[in-house]
């Protein structure tokens, strides 16, 4: 198992999505819309996640959060406890958010995420550690961790579990306990990812979309039904959306800008796209070559590059699949309000364009609105479609749109 520091968005959402499906199949919550389980207040900047790692699929992590004035989640369960700690001088770190899909030795992994975990809190002075588990559990977490019980049981409304008490443990409890500990050199915590506005729509929107999204996760625990994701269509307009609304800029490329996509943004269009395509119109055209590619990175594509506005050589976005079967797509993106159609010549430069690369395997056209009726009767076109040439209209497109988001929920 690898370990290592999530420092993406995506690192970040892959981690609390095993978190998710850990805790649905134990019971603990219940199903919601973005297949993601966290807290409100780990969505800050002096939160860390541990993931554990194999061949590039995380399988276990483990979250932490340093206390501030803005308090700790723990403080709605176990507010005087935590109150003497701080009196006494402690400068606390939650730890949280566990989750292992291994189906291994859970205790083992564990221990690693914990010992790992605990060196953001030491390097950042904060060595007091508190943790919430079952009343259950307590006794394993005092002989195998030398974790001390802190509290009486205490009910909690968070999760669909009865009670749970609060367990504490020092930096320097763990190490003592835990003779084998060690640090890891590749564990930076200074490169970890940042919650930050800037990370999500736009700044404007944050605290009013995708905050409040999060903290929706919470809110099938409840008796009433989940409330479905509504955008509002006239906020289309008004609204900038930036590049790190929808995708993250990984590098550049001499071909354009390596991207992937950022999970809840693009689930939030995508979802309301799949119920009401009428969306598509008001999205600019700009940004659909954003959701396009961000589909194809949520389309399990190796790299995928949006290329620049101007001197793109007719190609919106190249994705490409390595290893055996290796192929190489060149996308056009074509984002037409319902009476404007496609056009032949555009259809026939994008075969221009694919003869010219050598190194294509296939290019896609994506349109929101249609092609010509008689378009795969054209003598020109007919002969590459579909193993060279794929038309994708706007029916096409949102049940592609559809099929991903569906997969997406299910990690």
């Amino acid at each position: 198992m690898k370990y290592s520091v999530a420092n993406t968005l995506t690192d970040i959402l892959d981690a609390w999505c095993v978190v998710y499906k850990q805790y649905l199949a134990a019971s603990l919550i219940k199903p919601n819309e973005f297949s993601i389980f966290t807290h409100p207040e780990y969505l800050g900047n002096n939160t860390a996640v541990i993931i554990g790692s194999k061949m590039n699929h995380t399988q276990s992590t483990l979250s932490a959060i340093l206390d501030s004035k803005k308090g700790l989640s723990l403080d709605k369960t176990f507010s005087s406890e935590l109150a003497t700690l701080r009196k006494q001088g402690k400068r606390l770190t939650e730890i949280g958010l566990f989750a292992d899909s291994t189906k291994e030795n859970s205790s083992t992994r564990l221990l690693d995420l914990v010992c790992n975990i605990s060196l953001f809190g030491h390097k950042n002075n904060h060595n007091d550690f508190v943790m919430e588990v079952s009343p259950e559990q307590a006794n394993f977490f005092n002989q195998s961790f030398g974790f001390n019980l802190l509290s009486k049981k205490q009910n909690t409304s968070f999760l669909n579990q009865p009670t749970v008490v609060l367990m504490h443990f020092s930096y320097e409890d763990l190490f003592k306990k835990n003779n084998d500990f060690f640090e890891t050199d590749d564990l930076n915590f200074d490169d970890r990812y940042r919650f930050n506005p800037h990370n999500f729509i736009s700044v404007s929107e944050f605290s009013n979309s995708v905050e409040k999204f999060l903290k929706r996760i919470w809110s099938p625990i409840s008796t009433e039904s989940y409330p479905k994701s509504k955008l509002d269509p006239s906020q289309l307009n008004k609204t900038s959306f930036t590049v790190q609304g929808i995708i993250s800029p990984i590098s550049k490329t001499t071909e354009g800008q390596l991207i992937k996509a950022v999970t809840i943004p693009w689930q939030l269009i995508a979802g309301n796209l799949s119920k009401n395509w009428d969306l598509a119109f008001q999205i600019p055209a700009s940004k659909w070559e954003e959701l396009i590619a961000a589909a194809f990175d949520k389309a399990g594509y190796d790299e995928v590059t949006l290329t620049p506005r101007s001197g793109d050589h007719g190609r919106d976005v190249i994705a490409s699949k390595k290893g055996v079967g290796s192929i190489r797509i060149i996308g056009s993106v074509k984002a037409y309000k319902p009476d404007n159609i496609v056009r032949y010549d555009d259809v026939r430069a994008l075969l221009g364009v694919l003869n010219g690369d050598q190194q294509a395997s296939k290019a896609i056209f994506t349109t929101t609105s249609d092609f010509p009726p008689n378009i795969l009767k054209d003598p020109f076109i007919k002969p590459f479609v579909p193993y060279r040439l794929e038309l994708m209209n706007g029916i096409e497109l949102k049940r592609w749109f559809t099929d991903l988001l569906n997969k997406s929920n299910n990690c």
